[in-house]
Formats: C-alpha cells, sequence, structure tokens
C-alpha cells in the first residue's frame, strides 16, 4: 500500500494572493510546510497538486527546486486534481494537506494514517468533529474512494472542497472519525488572510522548540497576551450536510498530546 501526502494548494487567493508564498519566520509558507511535513515517518512521498494556470507557475517552480513533486490540473474541479495527482503518483491512499496550514503537526499525520491503516477504513479525519483547532485538519483518503466520489453526482461545491462528497455519502463509505477530547476548535492555525500570517509569526516568535508539537501551540495560543491577538475571522460554512447523518463506523478520541482516551 503506497501512502502519499499531497499538498492542495494555488496562488489566486480572492482574499489573500500569493499567501503560500508570503513570508513565515524567514521563508515561505509553502517552503515552511514541506520541511514540517519532510518530518512524517508515515511516508516520505510528499507532492503537491495545484493549477494549471500560469499565475501558479511560481509556486511550481518553488515545489519543484524543493524536491517535491509536481502536478497541475484543473483550477476549480479540486476533487478532479487531487485525484489525478493521486493516480499520477501511483498512491494507493492519499493524505490531503491544505498549503494554507504550515503549522500542521506531523505527528498528527503519522497518527492519522496509522489509525486508518488499523482501522482499515475509506476515509479517516480530524475534521469531522468540531474538536482540533482550525489547520490541524488532516484527510487520509483510498485514491479508490476519490475514484468513487468522481462518478457521483456532484455540485461545484464538492468539487472544490474535494472531500464532501465522501464524508456526506457515508452509506458508501467507511469513514473514521479522530477527535480531541477538549475543544479547540475557536483556535486558528490556518493562513486565510494577512492577519493570520501576523499571527502566525508572533506563535512562533513564543515557540523555543523548532520541531513544536500541536501541545506546545495550544500552550502558547491560549496566553491571553496571544490569544488576544489571534484574527477573529468567523469560519466558513461547515460543508458536512446537517440532514446526511454521518455513518461513522469507527471513532478515536484522543488528547491534545495525541494519546488515546477511548
Amino acid at each position: 500500500m503506497k501512502v502519499g501526502i499531497v499538498i492542495l494548494a494555488r496562488t489566486n487567493s480572492s482574499r489573500f494572493p500569493k499567501k503560500v508564498l508570503s513570508d513565515l519566520n524567514g521563508v515561505p509558507v509553502i517552503e515552511f510546510l514541506i520541511e514540517r511535513l519532510r518530518c512524517c515517518l508515515c511516508t516520505q512521498e510528499l507532492f503537491l497538486a495545484t493549477s494549471n494556470e500560469p499565475t501558479d507557475d511560481q509556486l511550481a517552480s518553488k515545489c519543484e527546486k524543493l524536491g517535491v513533486g509536481v502536478y497541475r490540473g484543473d483550477l476549480d474541479n479540486v476533487l478532479q486534481r487531487f485525484y489525478d495527482a493521486a493516480r499520477t503518483f501511483d498512491l494507493d491512499v492519499v493524505v490531503r494537506i491544505n498549503g494554507d496550514c504550515p503549522l500542521i503537526d506531523h505527528r498528527l499525520v503519522d497518527f492519522a494514517v496509522a489509525q486508518f491503516k488499523d482501522k482499515q477504513v475509506d476515509y479517516a479525519s480530524t475534521i469531522l468533529e468540531p474538536s482540533f483547532p482550525l489547520g490541524m485538519h488532516i484527510e487520509v483518503i483510498k485514491t479508490l474512494a476519490l475514484k468513487r466520489a468522481l462518478e457521483l453526482t456532484l455540485t461545484a461545491s464538492d468539487e472544490e472542497h474535494v472531500t464532501p462528497s465522501i464524508y456526506n455519502n457515508s452509506h458508501l463509505f467507511k469513514l473514521l472519525s479522530i477527535a480531541c477530547i477538549d475543544d479547540f476548535s475557536s483556535l486558528r492555525f490556518t493562513i486565510d488572510e494577512p492577519q493570520d500570517l501576523i499571527f502566525h509569526n508572533m506563535l512562533l516568535n513564543n515557540i523555543e522548540d523548532v520541531d513544536f508539537r500541536l501541545q506546545d501551540l495550544i500552550s502558547v495560543a491560549k496566553k491571553p497576551s496571544i490569544y488576544s491577538f489571534q484574527p477573529r475571522i468567523v469560519k466558513r460554512q461547515n460543508l458536512i450536510g446537517s440532514n446526511t447523518g454521518l455513518n461513522v463506523v469507527e471513532s478515536v478520541m484522543v488528547n491534545s498530546n495525541l494519546q488515546i482516551i477511548f
């Protein structure tokens, strides 16, 4: 079973153009993320899936120079682009990481992949229940599940957001929810707007350990002097259908140090 990490990123964001190429702690956001993910033990297969638009030439070139395989596809149909990248790189299982989440804990990625394999599911993620901070969202998916999702009747939102067609059709797929026993979903470790980047640099200036953990991030972010600077940006619409009823066949509850509670 070949497992690979595919980073989804583009540079034409309307709220913050070229955010993944902006400076974070002295390097571009995308480079910071790549170096974090290179610490993963579950796989050394690391790729970028970006658009085939000229606006993403600089991003693609940057990742190629960093030794990351690049797939370029449709700008708007991200589900198709993601699946085509998995197929191009011959992946049986693909880990979806968003390019604007540079603080991702590689230990959480390893944990999610290990649970995915252990429970033998089609899809495992930290997004099915509100618990992990925004920006610690990880999805582990069988490439065959992506192929099956593409065969369904899809909306433009399904195509743009990649996985709703899987978790909103839970009668077709075996789902695993990985949730934190404490709710940290009000914390933002993602870069959507310029003020997020300022906050991220502030966080990193207050963390001593280069290989920081999720628990370290949470501890720093919850300090009153730091938390007060967290951008109060309303989270975008929850894409989990309110009337579909998720049929989660497995569930794993952990603490912020990734110790299984039940």
